[in-house]
């Protein structure tokens, strides 16, 4: 798996979502035929809206996640 260190500070359920993508991406790039990847991206971008919105993580450690491990920008 993809080595990096996941923000201890941030919900539970945020950390186990960045897991399973970051498993599932290594899965789809091995090419082992994983057809859930992008489930897991849709569950990830998901769980991040939902602690922006809620209020558990600030806007800019939202777009931080969304940078670091989806690949958006700002616009």
């Amino acid at each position: 798996m993809e080595m990096c260190k996941i923000d201890s500070s941030l919900p539970e359920f945020l950390k186990e979502s960045i897991r399973a993508f970051l498993l599932g991406k290594e899965k789809y790039e091995k090419g082992t035929g994983y057809a859930e990847f992008d489930m897991d991206y849709c569950d990830l971008q998901t769980d991040i809206n939902v602690c922006e919105v809620e209020q558990m993580i600030t806007s800019e450690e939202a777009w931080r996640l969304r940078e670091q491990y989806l690949g958006l920008q700002k616009g």
